[in-house]
């Protein structure tokens, strides 16, 4: 009997150790945003310290809060390829996917983020001058379930498809 409760204790711990989320620093902990989403695990926040970092983000098929450490007006996100997005989300269908405090801006081909099959809340985030000419583009291009809340959105131009957001 002594040896099963150990047993069942044991389990409960291993579980209880293995289900506590993660807070990846960027950089501290990893180099880029998009090692700190490749490291990050469902549950975990990948937190992002102030700065322009310009990368093209995937975050797909996994649960992870992207955060900002010091919000949108010292968080900024530019494509660091042309034309591309700066953020995409894709084949989240089971999860729910958070995008808090950036600035995304410079995008000029695609979008700031392209949310796609699957639940994505952005919040407090800051999309401006993302410029698309003759095509399908803008600040947010969205396929699937999105929330945006308290965004602001300020000289974003939209191609022959779509517009700002």
């Amino acid at each position: 009997m002594k040896r099963l409760s150990l047993l069942i204790l044991g389990l409960g711990l291993m579980l209880t150790a293995t289900s506590t989320a993660a807070t990846i620093h960027v950089p501290a902990d990893q180099p880029t945003i998009q090692a700190g989403i490749n490291t990050a695990i469902d549950g975990d926040t990948v937190l992002v310290a102030p700065g322009t970092y310009s990368e093209n983000l995937t975050v797909d098929n996994k649960e992870i809060v992207l955060l900002s450490e010091g919000g949108a007006a010292v968080t900024t996100l530019t494509p660091a390829i042309t034309p591309g997005n700066i953020l995409v989300y894709s084949n989240n269908w089971v999860s729910v996917n958070k995008a808090l405090g950036f600035k995304f801006t410079g995008v000029n081909g695609l979008h700031g983020i392209e949310l796609m099959n699957g639940k994505v809340i952005v919040e407090e985030c800051q999309f401006v001058d993302n410029v698309l000419e003759g095509q399908i583009g803008g600040a947010i291009m969205v396929w699937d379930a999105a929330e945006i809340r308290n965004c602001l959105f300020e000289n974003n131009r939209g191609g022959r498809h779509g517009g700002a957001i």
